[in-house]
């Protein structure tokens, strides 16, 4: 029984965060369209969301807002995905796929998910 209703929490907590992040990110209509729509896709393509878990745990002990503590979730997962494009660039571990989809700096990517508003690009060979 405490299994499902940590479930039914975990569901319902990952679900508010998604309208959140959805909400607080900027839209993929507006300038400079090509940085949100990576930054949209980096975010929103998944994602457990276990870091917006652990603010929510910490939050409902103390009697914070869901809506404070949906901010905080939202910011932290915004910083995990940052932290995840940087990475993966070809100049750190030059990956193409992150679980399974392909990678905002991936060159296999189609625009504009193939664009990042950092690029690393190796030193070109001598």
């Amino acid at each position: 029984m405490a299994n499902e209703s940590f479930i039914g929490w975990m569901t319902s907590i990952q679900q508010y965060m998604e309208q959140a992040l959805e909400k607080l990110l900027p839209s993929a209509d507006c300038a400079p369209q090509r940085l949100h729509e990576a930054m949209r896709y980096a975010t929103l393509e998944g994602g457990k969301r276990v870091r917006p878990l652990l603010v929510f745990a910490a939050g409902e002990l103390v009697g914070a807002q869901a809506d404070n503590l949906a901010r905080i979730g939202a910011a932290l997962e915004m910083v995990h995905a940052y932290s995840l494009v940087h990475d993966d660039m070809p100049c750190m571990d030059n990956d193409v796929l992150r679980a399974a989809s392909p990678l905002v700096t991936s060159p296999t990517t189609t625009p504009p998910r193939s664009w990042s508003a950092t690029r690393c690009r190796p030193a070109p060979s001598s």
